[in-house]
């Protein structure tokens, strides 16, 4: 459910809001229903952050890039893996 709301102040501004109880049973119902891909998924983007912040300065060229972030993203998979071995 959308909350369509009209704003006039100086310009017009329109803006969606999507209640937060619909937002977050989405969230949790994903989180529930497919743990390991989740899991891959916030540590997929919190080990490429990682990777932009300490070797943004080496001058890597946007293919060198490419590999980076996909064998930083493919071993995140594995460590999500792993974690989910219990």
């Amino acid at each position: 459910m959308y909350i369509y709301c009209h704003i006039f102040y100086r310009y017009n501004f329109y803006c969606r809001i999507f209640e937060e109880k619909f937002a977050l049973q989405a969230l949790k119902k994903i989180w529930v229903e497919h743990p390991v891909i989740s899991n891959w998924v916030i540590l997929a983007v919190g080990m490429v952050i990682i990777l932009y912040f300490s070797a943004r300065e080496v001058g890597f060229l946007p293919q060198q890039w490419a590999a980076l972030v996909g064998a930083t993203i493919v071993l995140a998979g594995l460590c999500a893996w792993i974690i989910n071995w219990e």
